[in-house]
């Protein structure tokens, strides 16, 4: 697991953990876990799955290739899920002009 915090641009290649927050405007060529007490700001794109653990917080502009699994966080999604969208807990919005393929 690469650990990841603050504003990051360009490619990173292999899974990752939220440390804090995270600002992505690039890509991440892996899965993204972000543990509790955690912020993701994606504005770029995820290719594998996005978790939600209890306590996080995702704010979704850009595109995540695959699932996102929202287990107890605070998901707001404006861009793309292009899998599916598992909500097992936690709080799921989604705003006017989202895109998930399960839709």
């Amino acid at each position: 697991m690469i650990p990841i915090e603050g504003e990051l641009e360009g490619k990173i290649e292999g899974d990752c953990t939220v440390q804090n927050k995270a600002i992505i405007h690039g890509m991440i060529v892996g899965d993204v876990i972000i543990p509790p007490n955690s912020t993701l700001i994606l504005h770029g794109m995820v290719t594998n799955d996005l978790y939600l653990k209890q306590d996080s917080n995702v704010e979704l502009y850009g595109t995540v290739s695959n699932n996102v699994y929202n287990t107890g966080g605070n998901l707001s999604v404006y861009g793309m899920i292009s899998g599916k969208l598992v909500k097992e807990g936690g709080n799921t919005t989604i705003h006017d002009g989202a895109l998930i393929n399960e839709i």
